[in-house]
């Protein structure tokens, strides 16, 4: 009683990039001195879609390593089994933090900026220290955190995340 069919919340969008939404949480439920809680919602610019879609390659990246390295250090016959399952585990938990940064782009939290920055400081970092023994992987590595910071930090995307 009192709540139709509907019970997630409901979006109205206005087009454009960076227009502003307003979404109605609980806008079907009606009940005596109920007031429906609005939130505005940011539509991402195209830049930052654009470097949340880099983030989140290199999240999927990070996991397919993690998983690699978990399974050959479970599977294979490693010098020290320990230290290959951590490693795994490692790469594994930080190819979760990269995505919750992809996510936080998209959804255009201004929180998502800073580890957006370091996660590309760190592959560079270690694009530039791997270079001569894998270089077939770190090029690509280090053009993706490239156009993801060119991305992430232009003023459309800059203004949209609050500015800094």
């Amino acid at each position: 009683l009192g709540v139709d069919h509907q019970h997630r919340a409901h979006r109205s969008r206005v087009s454009g990039p960076g227009a502003l939404s307003l979404l109605h949480k609980g806008a079907n439920r009606v009940r005596f001195g109920f007031v429906p809680k609005m939130t505005y919602v940011m539509e991402p610019p195209r830049m930052l879609k654009i470097s949340a879609g880099l983030v989140a390659l290199e999240a999927t990246a990070l996991l397919a390593w993690g998983l690699t390295e978990t399974i050959r250090a479970l599977v294979g016959h490693p010098h020290d089994r320990g230290t290959a399952v951590l490693l795994g585990v490692v790469v594994l938990i930080y190819a979760v933090g990269v995505y919750f940064a992809a996510r936080g782009l998209w959804r255009v939290k201004r929180w998502a900026q800073t580890p957006t920055y370091l996660v590309q400081f760190f592959s560079i970092v270690l694009g530039i220290g791997q270079i001569h023994t894998l270089p077939f992987l770190m090029v690509p590595l280090m053009i993706v955190a490239v156009a993801a910071l060119i991305a992430v930090s232009t003023p459309e995307s800059r203004d949209a995340l609050g500015g800094i």
